[in-house]
C-alpha cells in the first residue's frame, strides 16, 4: 500500500475517532443551547425525552442531534427555534413547537442561514410561524416531517416549508 493511502486512512480514523455521542437530559444540562456550545464538530447529541423550553438554539457546528422519542422543544411563544448557520448539520426526532410571532423577524422553528448538504427529517413542527424557512441556503434535504399550524389568518401565519434564495432543496 502507498505511504500516501495509509496516511490517509489513518487521518480519516483519526479524524472521526475525534467524534462523541452525547446524551442530553432535560433535567440534567443547563440547556440544549449549553450542550451544543460544549460538543464538538462532528459530535452526535441524543436529546433525551422530556420538554426543553428554549429558544434561539445556535447550532454553528457540524453536528447531528436527534431526538429520542420526540423530544419537544417549546418556545413558548418568545422566538425562534434552533437557527442552524453551519454546514452538515443533522436534526432529526424532535418536536418543535410555539415559535414567538414578530412584523420584524421571520420566526421559524428551525431556519437555515447561508448553509449547504443540511438535513432535518421526521420531526414533529406545530404551531410555528414558519416551520422550516431556509436562507440563501443549498442542496439540502428536508424530508418526513410533519408541519402543522394553527393560524388563522395570513397575517400571523408563514409557510410550512419557506426557501429564499435557496438552491437543489430536496
Amino acid at each position: 500500500m502507498p505511504k500516501t493511502v495509509a496516511l490517509l486512512i489513518t487521518l480519516i480514523f483519526s479524524v472521526q475517532s475525534f467524534a462523541h455521542s452525547v446524551k442530553v437530559y432535560p433535567k440534567h444540562n443547563h440547556s440544549l443551547q449549553v450542550a451544543v456550545n460544549e460538543a464538538n464538530s462532528g459530535d452526535t447529541l441524543y436529546i433525551q425525552s422530556g420538554t426543553y423550553n428554549e429558544q434561539n438554539i445556535l447550532v454553528d457546528k457540524r453536528l447531528t442531534l436527534i431526538g429520542e422519542n420526540y423530544p419537544v422543544i417549546d418556545g413558548q411563544k418568545k422566538g425562534q427555534l434552533i437557527v442552524i448557520t453551519h454546514d452538515s448539520v443533522v436534526i432529526a426526532g424532535l418536536q418543535l413547537q410555539n415559535t414567538g410571532r414578530s412584523s420584524m423577524t421571520d420566526m421559524a422553528a428551525i431556519r437555515l442561514q447561508n448553509v449547504a448538504r443540511v438535513t432535518i427529517d421526521k420531526n414533529k413542527l406545530f404551531d410555528n410561524t414558519y416551520g422550516v424557512y431556509l436562507q440563501n441556503s443549498h442542496y439540502c434535504a428536508i424530508l418526513n416531517n410533519t408541519i402543522h399550524a394553527n393560524s388563522m389568518d395570513e397575517l400571523n401565519s408563514g409557510n410550512g416549508i419557506h426557501a429564499w434564495k435557496s438552491t437543489n432543496l430536496y
